[in-house]
């Protein structure tokens, strides 16, 4: 017998007036509170709801734009004693999450796919550019997406972790002339030919992996020596850009090495998640591993099955323009 719901709809959570209440069910139809610099958004109203989810025993995901946001949650944790459930994301604690490994697995094998997660992660370009006012040119980020999607599938093929690092490795151990590829100085020091010989040495493909291996090989062996020189080195710096910022320093350390949580704890256990990588303090590469780590959150949420897990999840962005 499935035990009842402990957060029906209709379950108030927040009085507003005697007769007038938020419930569970308003909290699912979203809520946007605007209002003037210094007009009390996060004081009032922001405050009373966020107090209310969490003593409800809500999850949540939290993005940062001010280095206070962090510690002004984890003041309303406390108050609404919740701060056990707390996952501060940020350098120096012990909270990591492989953000390409995990996307590339949540979803289970028969939905693993490079071009989706490549499609996560140009996301991140496109608000970048959006931020700038600069869009790319289509050529330019449609071939760095192409090199991507194979250079991704051609690491999963050789059973490597897929990391913004290695993806980088690899762009940068292609042959840079069909003559290159052939000598054997290239073939006995190239990462990317490491992982050919891996890919290649395997007999577990189904009829589909097989054929995205063939198209990632000819792709990284044929067609990829053959792009004119001027053409190929504005394709790996398209490419570069985006990969940059995850290979460094404290964006890396948490988001592309190994993974303590996920985005499923905030609906089986409660968790708390705060992206404390503020954009006033790490600026761009802040800003862009919250847009994909929050994407990556919406996803797993709507993949779950409220059935089993009806625990409610809060997603809060102040500031979202950032995100």
């Amino acid at each position: 017998m499935t035990p009842p719901n402990p957060w029906p709809l209709n379950q108030p959570i927040l009085k507003l007036t005697p007769q007038d209440a938020v419930t569970v069910g308003h909290t699912c139809e979203g809520t946007m509170i605007q209002g003037a610099t210094g007009s009390g958004k996060s004081s009032g109203a922001i405050r009373a709801y966020l107090l209310a989810m969490l003593r409800a025993g809500f999850g949540f995901c939290c993005t940062t734009t001010k280095p206070s946001c962090c510690a002004d949650f984890i003041k309303l944790a406390t108050e609404a004693g919740r701060q056990k459930d707390l996952i501060v994301v940020k350098p120096g604690n012990p909270h990591r999450c492989n953000l390409l490994d995990y996307q590339m697995k949540a979803a289970g094998a028969d939905a693993q796919n490079s071009d989706n997660l490549a499609a996560l992660t140009f996301r991140m370009l496109a608000a970048r550019d959006r931020s700038r006012g600069t869009p790319s040119d289509p050529f330019w980020t449609d071939s760095a997406r192409m090199a991507f999607v194979n250079l991704t599938d051609l690491i999963h093929a050789a059973q490597e972790p897929i990391t913004f690092s290695n993806i980088a490795k690899a762009l940068g151990s292609l042959p840079e002339s069909p003559e290159e590829a052939r000598t054997a100085e290239w073939q006995q020091t190239s990462y990317l030919n490491q992982l050919i010989d891996r890919a290649i040495a395997r007999r577990d493909y189904t009829t589909a992996q097989e054929t995205d291996l063939t198209v990632a090989i000819d792709w990284a062996l044929g067609a990829w020596p053959r792009i004119y020189d001027k053409t190929r080195s504005g394709i790996k710096s398209c490419l570069d850009s985006l990969l940059f910022p995850f290979q460094r320093n404290h964006i890396a350390s948490v988001f592309g090495t190994d993974t303590t949580f996920t985005p499923e704890d905030s609906y089986k256990s409660g968790k708390l998640i705060v992206l404390a990588f503020d954009v006033k303090t790490y600026l761009e590469a802040g800003q862009l591993a919250q847009i994909l780590f929050s994407t990556i959150f919406l996803q797993a949420m709507e993949r779950r099955n409220p059935e089993v897990d009806p625990r409610p999840v809060c997603f809060f962005s102040d500031e979202y323009q950032n995100f």
